[in-house]
């Protein structure tokens, strides 16, 4: 089945329903200046209270690698979802010993690369991280903003080049059907399960992880 993570969780009430709700990662936002943004200490105390089978991912777009490790032990979190698509920081995390997310953002506005070039990309990005995550971006605009993917141009310059990957992008209970007819190893979910900013709805997240768990497995 589609593994799911809820993005943006800020505090333990809201973690806590996640995985009673059946979740299989929160997602921390530890980016200063974002709307869902907590601290390496707050992230700290919800991945306390959460249980050994739900992973712990921080967000961290940090300005190198050893503030994204800095940032990434204080919170101590299983999973460190990064921006940076360079080859030697990926590795730099695995071996410090986290499991790497690198986010691949999508702009379908500047068109796509040719096929050998977005094929070696995500082939050399694969040796050095456990996953990448697909998310769209507008005039530099993207993460928990509630931006759709153009799903024709996503699987023509990206999906089919990438067996194991992740979505993220205007996900919602009623949409995201829509992502899991490309069989996304996990989707990505924030302002879409939400009743306002940063507070998760937990009927909202009921429904999403209901429509992802009715899926087929993946190899």
């Amino acid at each position: 089945m589609t593994r799911v993570q809820i993005c943006g969780v800020t505090t333990v009430e809201d973690a806590i329903m996640c995985e009673e709700e059946g979740v299989d990662a929160v997602g921390l936002v530890l980016v200063e200046g974002r709307k869902r943004s907590i601290t390496p200490k707050t992230a700290r105390l919800i991945g306390d209270r959460l249980g050994p089978f739900v992973q712990r991912t921080g967000i961290i777009f940090a300005k190198s690698v050893d503030e994204t490790l800095q940032i990434a032990n204080e919170a101590e979190v299983d999973i460190v979802q990064t921006y940076s698509n360079n080859l030697n920081e990926l590795e730099t995390l695995r071996d410090n010993g986290f499991r790497v997310v690198s986010t691949v953002l999508v702009d379908p506005r500047k068109g796509g690369l040719d096929t050998q070039t977005i094929s070696m990309m995500l082939e050399e990005m694969r040796n050095c991280c456990d996953l990448i995550l697909f998310e769209p971006v507008s005039d530099g605009v993207f993460g928990g903003q509630g931006l759709q993917h153009d799903y024709n141009h996503l699987e023509l310059n990206y999906l089919r080049h990438c067996k194991r990957f992740a979505i993220a992008g205007g996900l919602r209970p009623d949409n995201v059907t829509d992502a899991l007819a490309f069989r996304p190893y996990a989707v990505d979910v924030s302002s879409g399960v939400e009743r306002e900013i940063g507070k998760k709805d937990r009927a909202l997240v009921r429904e999403f992880v209901a429509k992802c768990k009715e899926g087929r497995y993946h190899d």
